[in-house]
């Protein structure tokens, strides 16, 4: 009986430091022919301390930004021969928000910026 409730208590407390207080960020970065971009730069901003993570998509045009605290972002992406492309996310607590960005064909000082919000 003792050791049925010490792993009772043990399963209980393991999944509740499980749990995560952070956010995760991750996505995929297209062309508009929807063909992957690898060595795209994605950088997330927190607007409410200005910290900013950087990270490179795979050959996959994957990437994947963990541990953020809950709050208001800036993501921009950037890659040789396309147009950079800017966002504003707010992310809460143990979400993991996927965003799949197409670049468009352009210079690097142009910009399109897009309001995102919601729960995934």
């Amino acid at each position: 009986m003792s050791n049925r409730l010490s792993l009772l208590l043990l399963a209980a407390c393991t999944s509740t430091y499980a749990q995560s207080n952070f956010a995760t960020l991750s996505g995929r970065v297209q062309d508009p022919a929807q063909t992957s971009i690898s060595g795209a730069r994605v950088t997330v901003t927190a607007k409410a301390t200005a910290t900013a993570r950087q990270t490179v998509t795979n050959a996959e045009g994957l990437f994947e930004v963990p541990s953020l605290v809950p709050g208001e972002y800036s993501l921009t992406v950037s890659a040789t021969g396309f147009a950079d492309q800017s966002r504003n996310i707010v992310l809460e607590v143990g979400q993991h928000m996927g965003l799949d960005l197409a670049l468009q064909l352009g210079e690097r000082h142009e910009t399109v910026n897009v309001e995102a919000s919601g729960r995934i």
